[in-house]
């Protein structure tokens, strides 16, 4: 007697010698492969379930998370002579566009101790939170190492015996200066920043999204530190307070100020 045993689309057969020979119909070997079909099938729309139940699951995941990374900017991506010509026309810009840049000299004081300046850090976090509500449809910058003043740029070629290089009323001085009075690397000393933006209160997506985007730019023999700022889809916090800009200032939104910047988000 013969006995068949059907697995998914193919065909196992064992054999068992009885005393009488019994044949198998032409109908029951379309019955089985019909039913090997079915069978095929079944299999088939299982796993097309599982995959599609994969690739929701993937894509749900993807809209959760994705707020928290920014698009690469193209001049980050080893194209140099791009970056600078991108730095010297922010720094045009920023004599006109004044909410969306600032500019810091470094994290040390002008004074002759040259400590780091915690206040001015923190006042850094403050202002990557208020260029983020100054306008939700366009990027901003913090370049770090470059004076917007004369009068401290030349307190620190003085301090500093370096060589300010002038732009539209900006002054480059660089941050190379302080790495040295520190004693740390450049990495080391980009580290000081990104240590204290990471362990601030600066909200999510844009502390993660600023984090992701520091880069140096090396003009004319000075490293500067970009900081940019990409635009939010909501109002950003450092902590429970919001800040907005007014002009070149960073100044706390509260009351009347803050539903201003809460309407700009609206549309």
């Amino acid at each position: 007697m013969w006995k068949n045993y059907l697995k998914e689309d193919r065909y196992e057969y064992c054999s068992t010698r009885h005393d009488s020979h019994r044949s198998i119909s032409p109908l029951s070997l379309r019955q089985s492969a019909s039913q090997s079909k079915v069978s095929t099938k079944a299999n088939l729309g299982r796993r097309y379930a599982k995959i599609k139940y994969r690739k929701n699951n993937i894509n749900r995941t993807k809209g959760l998370i994705q707020d928290y990374f920014a698009k690469k900017d193209k001049s980050t991506l080893g194209q140099g002579a791009e970056l600078i010509q991108f730095f010297k026309n922010s720094l045009l810009r920023s004599r006109i566009e004044t909410t969306k840049y600032e500019c810091k000299q470094g994290l040390l004081n002008l004074s002759e101790n040259r400590e780091l300046n915690n206040n001015l850090v923190q006042r850094i976090i403050e202002t990557i939170c208020g260029i983020a509500n100054s306008d939700p449809d366009s990027d901003g910058y913090i370049f770090l190492g470059v004076a917007d003043q004369k009068n401290h740029a030349d307190r620190i070629k003085s301090l500093d015996t370096v060589n300010p290089v002038e732009v539209n009323g900006r002054y480059v001085v660089g941050i190379d200066r302080e790495s040295k009075l520190l004693g740390k690397s450049l990495e080391d000393y980009v580290e000081i920043l990104v240590s204290a933006l990471r362990n601030s209160q600066l909200a999510e997506p844009l502390k993660t999204q600023v984090l992701m985007k520091i880069d140096p730019i090396l003009y004319k023999g000075h490293s500067v530190i970009r900081i940019p700022i990409p635009a939010q889809t909501e109002v950003s916090f450092v902590g429970e307070t919001a800040f907005t800009r007014e002009n070149s200032s960073t100044v706390e939104a509260k009351g009347p100020k803050l539903i201003a910047v809460s309407k700009r988000f609206q549309k």
